[in-house]
């Protein structure tokens, strides 16, 4: 979405970012069972 104005390096950090944030949720719902 973000590809038009933003640089390629930047929307690749977003979306690396993105990732690492919902993995961490994840793993905590995962761990409160």
């Amino acid at each position: 979405m973000y590809a038009e104005s933003a640089p390629e390096k930047e929307s690749a950090g977003r979306g690396d970012a993105l990732a690492l944030f919902g993995f961490f949720i994840l793993n905590n719902r995962y761990k409160e069972f």
